[in-house]
């Protein structure tokens, strides 16, 4: 319950936010100083128009998502119709333009500016048709109108697609900005768009942290949810900076960084359930021997290393672990947890048992994710294991895992085959996740809250 009202609190000040900017671009928009009347009536049109879209909301737990629909489309129009003549045609350059570039690379985007005049790019559209793009207002529109586009439409797998677009070529834009000082004054030195960034790879996860594993999720669905937790989580060093610890201190400074950690992790949990799906091979139209099917399961744990990389860097900085481990969600009510089992009990089925590929990706997983942990446990602040025993739910879920991880030794000291591995050592290193295991294993061993239970499992 908690968890939700935070999440709604904070779609509320989304669409605050874009109320405020569409407040602007009205403004922005008079050729001549509006008068106090004016601005009197627009201003509290706008602050009546929220605050009944929040009662509705808070009341009957509809999504904010319908409440802004035409005014979060209106936001991508106004900032581009103030000064361009033709708004419609403007909106739909911007839409045009995201198909069109994002399947350009750094240096090709790069080059294409070079050979530009008035840093204006001239492509082709689909329909043959040619459109000129203004890379400089692109890199400004872009974030908030992915925020509109996300806000203002249904959930399916057009829409996740078009945002994938999007946010590769932001990717593409923030990677230029440093060697490019216009998109460096718009992407990176421009406090309103860094926070525009900041909350559309906020909301992105809120929303990707939501989809839940049913029959009727397609494959390509799978695939695209999978490369938007990675691309969403990647955004933050190429929007913030490089440094983690510079982005640490960002992020930590956001009033919502709990609702950033609570998203992020159910993302790339969200994502881990997919793919086990997919490993179990249970709704794939794909024969179970396609390569076509390894392909797949190898790109999904491919994104999700991505990921979770992502997480264990944010978990490597002090102050970012500090601040995780006062998070009830995530630390005292199990959300890390939650994680750590669904990837440690990821199983390689027989179709793809004889892919070193996807074997040596599932051990890379189960190592990062211990690695977490790791951190969390050498914490000296506060005490991981005392915040996970003071919840009798999430203490039994600690000894779950604490008997993954017995399992895992089990498996490297015996000498049955039936513990071994179905890939050989030489063909991968299972060094880092055996050696996590075991560090683990003497923490829990040595704590008050699991010394009698690790006595009993070896009993």
């Amino acid at each position: 319950m908690y968890h939700n009202l935070q999440f709604t609190f904070y779609k509320f000040k989304l669409a605050s936010s874009i109320g405020l900017i569409i407040l602007q671009a009205i403004l922005g928009s008079f050729s001549t100083p509006p008068t106090r009347r004016r601005l009197w009536f627009l201003t509290t049109t706008c602050v009546v128009f929220f605050r009944s879209s929040y009662k509705r909301t808070h009341s009957s737990n509809l999504d904010l998502v319908d409440t802004v629909r035409k005014l979060s489309c209106a936001c991508s129009c106004m900032w581009l119709a103030k000064e361009e003549p033709s708004m419609a045609e403007q909106v739909i350059d911007l839409i045009s333009a995201v198909k069109e570039l994002h399947g350009l690379s750094c240096q090709e985007l790069n080059k294409l500016l070079r050979d530009s005049e008035n840093f204006t790019i001239r492509s082709h559209s689909e329909k043959g048709s040619t459109i000129k793009i203004d890379v400089e207002k692109l890199a400004g529109f872009l974030p908030l109108h992915l925020i509109a586009v996300l806000m203002s439409s249904d959930r399916d797998e057009s829409l996740l697609r078009y945002l994938l677009c999007g946010i590769r070529l932001l990717h593409s834009l923030c990677d230029l900005a440093p060697r490019n000082s216009k998109l460096e004054q718009v992407l990176l030195d421009d406090v309103k768009v860094s926070e525009q960034l900041l909350d559309l790879v906020f909301y992105l996860l809120i929303v990707l942290s939501g989809y839940r594993q049913e029959n009727h999720i397609s494959c390509s669905l799978l695939l695209v949810h999978s490369a938007l937790v990675a691309s969403s989580l990647h955004l933050l060093s190429g929007c913030i900076s490089l440094q983690w610890q510079d982005l640490v201190q960002v992020l930590l400074a956001h009033p919502k960084v709990d609702i950033f950690m609570d998203a992020a992790f159910g993302a790339v949990h969200v994502a881990i359930r997919f793919l086990q799906v997919k490993l179990s091979d249970q709704y794939t139209g794909l024969h179970v021997k396609s390569p076509t099917a390894e392909q797949i399961v190898n790109y999904i744990c491919q994104q999700c290393e991505a990921s979770l990389q992502i997480l264990l860097s944010l978990c490597q900085q002090k102050v970012f672990r500090e601040r995780l481990l006062r998070n009830k969600e995530l630390c005292g009510r199990g959300g890390v947890l939650s994680l750590a089992q669904a990837i440690l009990n990821l199983n390689v089925t027989p179709p793809f048992v004889d892919s070193f590929t996807v074997v040596a990706a599932i051990s890379r997983l189960k190592a990062k994710v211990l690695s977490i942990l790791l951190h969390l446990c050498e914490a000296e602040s506060i005490s991981y294991l005392d915040e996970v025993a003071s919840s009798p739910g999430s203490l039994d879920l600690a000894k779950s895992v604490v008997l993954e991880i017995l399992e895992l030794l089990k498996a490297a000291l015996s000498k049955d085959p039936n513990y071994l591995s179905p890939c050989s050592d030489k063909t991968f290193p299972m060094g880092l996740l055996r050696l996590n295991a075991m560090r683990l294993a003497d923490i829990f061993s040595d704590d008050s809250n699991f010394r009698s239970f690790i006595t009993t499992c070896f009993l």
